[in-house]
């Protein structure tokens, strides 16, 4: 876990940053690339070569975005572009962009069954992406840290939800150090927690409070976490 020295040290970082909502984070070959990294030990040569390749694909027909811009529009898109493309392209159509292999004329277009396999590889990228956000989230549930954030009914966009959405980003941030992963994310999570902070007026003591709130969603989901593995 994040050690309790280190919050204030984290806090004065993000209130330094000069970065709004809309600034770059994470790019999606960065995630993939920590996907790959934090997953390749499980996976045999040949599973880590489908996914590197698919992943490819992925990256070359959605484009190297931030990961926050993925919207489901484009998810939904990048399943039509993969519909009409060959399978196993890197083997047949060595060197050509999609777009070329797109314009080629009666090419067989890849299975459904193999269009749901990259699919569900870009799922499963970005579920990871948000997890600990998510995780942030449910501590605050009445049967565990039971913050007022989340037992009360919100709007989006008040001042309660605000607050949530800053305890949740920092204590996914939090857990991300705690993972290792945290060079990835910090940009992104920087960005998102500016754009709350201005939603609350630049409240600077809020932030230090949701700071603390985030330290113990952090430390609540990784010490559970540690006791569900033992």
């Amino acid at each position: 876990m994040l050690p309790n020295h280190m919050v204030p040290e984290v806090v004065n970082n993000l209130l330094g940053r000069n970065t709004t909502i809309e600034d770059v984070g994470v790019l999606l070959s960065q995630a993939i690339s920590q996907y790959i990294a934090l997953n390749e030990s499980k996976w045999s040569i040949k599973t880590k070569m489908e996914n590197e390749s698919s992943f490819n694909l992925l990256l070359e027909v959605i484009t190297d975005v931030p990961l926050q811009a993925v919207t489901r529009k484009m998810v939904l898109d990048c399943r039509d572009t993969l519909s009409r493309l060959p399978g196993n392209i890197p083997k047949f159509y060595k060197g050509l962009k999609v777009k070329e292999v797109l314009e080629i004329k009666d090419i067989v277009p890849m299975s459904v069954t193999t269009v749901n396999k990259h699919m569900i590889r870009l799922s499963s990228l970005l579920k990871t992406s948000v997890i600990f956000h998510e995780l942030s989230h449910a501590t605050g549930h009445s049967n565990r840290l039971a913050r007022k954030s989340i037992l009360e009914p919100s709007c989006f966009g008040s001042h309660e939800y605000s607050k949530e959405e800053l305890v949740a980003e920092m204590g996914a941030a939090f857990l991300c150090g705690h993972a290792g992963i945290d060079n990835i994310t910090i940009n992104s999570s920087a960005a998102y927690i500016a754009g709350w902070l201005k939603a609350l007026k630049n409240d600077k003591t809020l932030l230090i409070h949701a700071a603390a709130q985030a330290q113990k969603a952090s430390d609540y989901g990784s010490e559970n976490t540690q006791r569900a593995s033992l």
